[in-house]
């Protein structure tokens, strides 16, 4: 059996202490690295947030207006002079249907009727956003006036 000396008593204390010091360093280390790390989580998250809301704020910029108009078709002939225009100008703060102004809804719908006459009928629709940017449509009609005839 061993004896207990002093030497061996300041031997164990020794490796004990260093144990418990790189214990005690590793710990600090490692709380250290997760703050850090936390730190670093946390800004990422914020510029993601930052970047997802600048891009659903410019949306529009980037998107601009769109244009849908139902009631007619490119290169159409009609026997009935009167045409009923609607459709939706989704974004557009201005519609015009050959330059003259027409009502929108809050949601950008809208309904219009011309009146064709004889021949060939250009029917020019211009939707412009808050940002300038525009979209047209533009539809050839053929209006064959039958009573004429």
């Amino acid at each position: 059996m061993s004896k207990f000396s002093a030497e061996n008593y300041a031997t164990v204390q020794k490796v004990v202490l260093r144990k418990s010091f790189v214990i005690h360093s590793y710990t600090i280390f490692m709380q250290d690295d997760f703050k850090s790390k936390l730190k670093i989580g946390i800004l990422i998250l914020l510029f993601v947030i930052i970047g997802g809301y600048t891009i659903f704020r410019t949306k529009d910029l980037i998107v601009g207006v769109r244009l849908k108009v139902s009631g007619i078709t490119e290169y159409e002939s009609r026997t009935d002079p009167l045409v009923t225009l609607s459709g939706n100008a989704r974004r557009a703060v201005e519609l015009t249907i050959n330059g003259r102004k027409i009502f929108i809804t809050e949601n950008g719908d809208f309904n219009e009727k011309l009146l064709l006459l004889p021949g060939l009928n250009i029917i020019t629709v211009q939707a412009v956003d808050k940002f300038g940017k525009s979209k047209e449509k533009i539809f050839h009609l053929n209006f064959e006036n039958k009573s004429s005839k």
